[in-house]
């Protein structure tokens, strides 16, 4: 959250919607609860819960499984644990350009996300989230629509379900979002 609130800070930006993708929108989100007054709009793709658990088990979890790739093989190392996952449903999660785009990216600190000095505070109940969000996901990360019921649970909340598309493929739906977020802004 101070990565972000620093960067807006140094370009003289005092309000601004946000979109997290993954890991992303859980700093969305956090965001949001540390400078409400800041943020007019949120969107999150695949991250659709702020009060999910970074407890001791779902980072041991991490670790034991993509955590243990990335250190032994780096992202090349990750994205074949995603392979043995999700076997032939791989280019449904991550397209190509997902794929790419996550090659590129710096192993440490991926493992890095995933400290609990990084995770902040959760919130107890969602009652009181005082900003618009629209919570995408696809439909191979969100079988159950776990988006709509957390939109569900937040005063000003919407979801968006993207039939034909997973973790990594819900972004594409980029023009959507940003028309979706000037909207929120204006208001």
């Amino acid at each position: 959250m101070g990565d972000v609130l620093a960067v807006a800070d140094a370009e003289g930006i005092d309000r601004f919607a946000i979109w997290g993708l993954s890991y992303g929108g859980w700093i969305a989100w956090l965001t949001v609860l540390e400078v409400p007054e800041r943020i007019p709009a949120i969107i999150t793709t695949g991250a659709c819960d702020p009060r999910a658990s970074t407890e001791e088990e779902a980072l041991a979890e991490f670790d034991a499984g993509w955590g243990a790739a990335l250190r032994q093989d780096g992202v090349e190392g990750l994205i074949e644990a995603f392979r043995e996952e999700d076997g032939d449903d791989m280019s449904r999660e991550f397209p190509p350009w997902a794929v790419a785009a996550t090659l590129r990216q710096d192993s440490l600190a991926l493992l890095a996300i995933q400290s609990h000095e990084l995770a902040g505070e959760r919130p107890a109940t969602l009652e009181d989230f005082s900003v618009p969000a629209l919570l995408i996901s696809g439909e191979y990360e969100d079988e159950d629509h776990a988006a709509a019921e957390t939109a569900s649970m937040t005063p000003d909340a919407e979801s968006l379900w993207l039939r034909g598309l997973g973790h990594g493929g819900a972004c594409q739906a980029s023009a959507l979002m940003s028309r979706w977020s000037r909207l929120r802004a204006s208001m």
